[in-house]
C-alpha cells in the first residue's frame, strides 16, 4: 500500500474518530478531506478499500451535529434558503413519476437530498464565529492541496481536472478555486497573527491553478468577486480590500501565461464564431425542451433531449450536449418550478448579504463582517461562472449557502449581545430566516 494512501485514510480517520472525543466539527473536516483527495479520481485510491468515504464521513456528521447544542435563536429550518434546497431535493424525487431517464435522474435526487441534509450538518456544526471560520479555512487547505497538485504537474494546454467530485472539468475547477483564492483573501486581510501569512502563501498556488485551466468565464468571475469583496467588506477594510485585489491583478499578470491570455482575448473578439456565441444558441432548443417538459425533463434532461432539439452542429462528439447555463439546466431538468426555486435561492443570498451589510451599523463585529464579505464574494464569483456553467451540481455552493445562513444567525445573535452590553434596553429578537426582527 502506498504511503499516500495510508495517510489519507489515516487523516480521514482520525477525523471521524474525533467528531466524538473533540468536536462534531472533525467530522466535517475528514468529509472536506475525502473530497480533496478522492480515492475514486487518484492513482493510489486502488489501495484504499471500495468504500462510500463522503457518505460515511457526511453520517458521522450528521450524528455528532444531532448531539451538539446550538445556542442559537435561529434553527436551519428557520432559514428561507435552507428551505429552498428542502424544496428543490423534494421537487427531484417528485419528478421521478415523468422523467426521460428515470436511472439518472434517481442519482440525481439522490444526490440533491444529500446537499439538503448536508447544508443541515454544516449549519448545525459551524454554529458560530470560531467554527465558521474553520470550515472556511479546512476549504482554503483545501484549495491550496488543489494548487500544489496543479504546481508539480506539467501542464500542457489546459489543466482538465485534479481530482474531486464534480470540478472533473477545467471551468469548473476554476469556479471551485476561485471561491477559495476570495475567502483566503479576505482571511489574509483580516485575520492577525501568522494565519494572516498561512493566508498569504496560498494565493499564488490558488492562482496559478486558476490561470492553467484557461477559463474565460473564471477570468470574468474573478473580477465580480472582488467588486462584490469591495462592497460587501466593512467600511474601516475597503482600503486594504481594493489594495488586495492590486496585489491579486499583480500576481495574476506575473503568473500568467500565453495561453492563458490567448484565450482570454478570445472574449472580446468578434472576427469568428465564439463558445459564448455557441452557448447562446443552445437556449433557444432549450426552450423548446422546457415548452415540451414544463415540470421538468428529469436529472440531466437536457443532456438525453439535446439530438431530438439541436442540429448536429450544436452537439459534442459523443452525440449530445449539456446546459452551459445554470439557470437554463434547472429550467429543463427541473422544470418551471426548479427554476423559480434556483432564483428565489440567489435572491435570498442578496437579500441576506444586504441585511448582514446593514448590521453594521448595528455594532456588527467586524470579523464577522469580514467573513460576511469573504463568503458573499465567493459566492458572487459562482453566480457569474454559472453564467456560463452548470453549476446546479457544484458543491461548493452547497457549503457557502449553509455558511451564509448560519452566519446569519450567528450575526443575530451577535447584534442582541452587543444591544445587551452596551446598556440600552435591547429589542425584543425575533428569529426570522435568521434574521433580527424588532418586534
Amino acid at each position: 500500500m502506498s504511503i499516500t494512501a495510508v495517510l489519507v485514510f489515516a487523516v480521514y480517520l482520525l477525523g471521524l474518530l474525533l467528531a466524538f472525543g473533540r468536536h462534531p466539527i472533525f467530522a466535517l473536516f475528514s468529509y472536506l478531506w475525502i473530497f480533496y483527495n478522492d480515492p475514486t479520481s487518484s492513482w493510489w485510491g486502488q489501495d484504499l478499500p471500495d468504500l462510500r468515504y463522503s457518505l460515511v464521513a457526511a453520517l458521522v456528521a450528521l450524528i455528532a451535529a444531532i448531539r451538539l447544542k446550538d445556542v442559537r435563536t435561529s434553527t436551519w429550518s428557520a432559514s428561507g434558503g435552507m428551505k429552498l434546497l428542502m424544496l428543490y431535493a423534494g421537487w427531484t424525487w417528485v419528478q421521478t413519476y415523468w422523467a426521460v431517464n428515470v436511472p439518472a435522474h434517481v442519482q440525481g435526487a439522490t444526490l440533491f437530498t444529500k446537499y439538503a441534509i448536508l447544508s443541515y450538518v454544516i449549519y448545525k456544526i459551524a454554529c458560530d464565529r470560531q467554527n465558521i471560520e474553520r470550515f472556511l479555512w479546512a476549504h482554503i487547505g483545501g484549495c491550496f492541496l488543489f494548487g500544489w497538485m496543479a504546481f508539480r504537474m506539467n501542464v500542457s494546454g489546459r489543466l482538465e481536472t485534479i481530482g474531486g467530485p464534480g470540478v472533473d472539468d477545467a471551468n469548473l475547477l476554476a469556479a471551485h478555486l476561485i471561491t477559495g483564492l476570495v475567502i483566503a483573501g479576505l482571511m489574509f486581510i483580516g485575520i492577525r497573527g501568522y494565519m494572516r501569512w498561512v493566508a498569504f502563501l496560498t494565493l499564488p498556488f490558488m492562482m496559478n491553478a486558476i490561470i492553467l485551466t484557461q477559463s474565460r468565464g473564471g477570468f470574468l468571475s474573478m473580477f465580480a468577486a472582488g467588486g462584490a469583496a469591495l462592497f460587501l467588506s466593512p467600511k474601516r477594510y475597503r482600503f486594504f480590500v481594493t489594495g488586495a485585489a492590486v496585489l491579486g491583478g499583480g500576481l495574476l499578470l506575473i503568473l500568467a501565461n500565453e495561453g492563458f491570455w490567448e484565450r482570454i482575448s478570445t472574449i472580446f473578439e468578434g472576427s469568428e464564431q465564439t463558445t459564448e456565441e455557441t452557448r447562446m444558441q443552445l437556449i433557444k432548443p432549450q426552450l423548446e425542451m422546457f415548452k415540451d417538459h414544463p415540470f421538468g425533463a428529469g436529472h440531466r434532461g437536457n443532456e438525453f433531449l439535446s439530438p431530438q432539439y439541436m442540429p448536429p452542429e450544436l452537439l459534442s462528439n459523443s452525440g449530445r450536449r449539456s446546459a452551459h447555463n445554470t439557470f437554463m439546466a434547472a429550467l429543463v431538468d427541473q422544470g418551471f418550478v426548479g427554476a423559480i426555486s434556483l432564483i428565489l435561492m440567489y435572491l435570498w443570498m442578496a437579500v441576506t448579504l444586504l441585511r448582514l451589510k446593514r448590521m453594521d451599523k448595528k455594532g456588527l463585529p467586524v470579523e464577522l463582517g469580514l467573513m460576511r464579505a469573504a463568503v458573499g464574494a465567493a459566492l458572487g464569483s459562482l453566480f457569474v461562472s454559472g453564467l456560463f456553467l452548470n453549476l446546479l451540481k457544484t458543491e461548493v455552493q452547497i457549503w457557502l449557502m449553509a455558511v451564509l445562513a448560519s452566519l446569519a444567525a450567528v450575526s443575530t445573535k451577535a447584534i442582541a449581545q452587543s444591544a445587551e452590553t452596551s446598556g440600552r434596553p435591547p429589542a425584543r429578537v425575533q428569529s426570522r430566516g435568521g434574521y433580527a426582527k424588532k418586534v
